[in-house]
């Protein structure tokens, strides 16, 4: 089962995304933060394999917690939820250390793409023939 820790401050689109993980995700195994500091006590006990985390935070910024999730639990990929998908946003994502941005107001295709791709290659299904969608950056590279 593949572990997800979700951290998201707005309640209203975290409960949407709560939803549609657990929707169209039931073999994961969803913790959900509201907060870097819950999301720092939270990965140490929890070890998730995929972080979704909101660019902007309540007590930081993602970009930092992204810096420090890839030196304390570097194993996990690391999701960048924001509202804005534009070229300084995508090269602060990439130098933060994340392994993918998603814009928020992207469509759900693009969210289940992106996911069922990262998740089936975390659980060792194979990926062929599954790519992202276009709207997303597979790669932040």
């Amino acid at each position: 089962m593949v572990k997800v820790l979700l951290l998201e401050s707005n309640p209203l689109f975290r409960q949407a995304l709560v939803a549609f993980l657990k929707t169209n995700f039931s073999s994961i195994w969803l913790e959900v933060v509201t907060t870097g500091k819950e999301a720092m006590a939270t990965v140490g006990t929890f070890l998730p394999d995929l972080i979704l985390l909101n660019l902007k935070l309540s007590d930081g910024t993602g970009l930092d917690l992204t810096r420090w999730l890839k030196i304390h639990h570097p194993a996990a990929k690391v999701v960048l939820l924001s509202s804005n998908g534009s070229s300084e946003y995508r090269q602060a994502a990439y130098t933060s250390g994340a392994d993918y941005l998603l814009v928020k107001e992207s469509p759900p295709e693009d969210y289940l793409g992106l996911l069922e791709w990262i998740l089936a290659g975390l659980d060792g299904t194979t990926t062929s023939g599954l790519v992202p969608s276009e709207g997303i950056d597979a790669k932040i590279q």
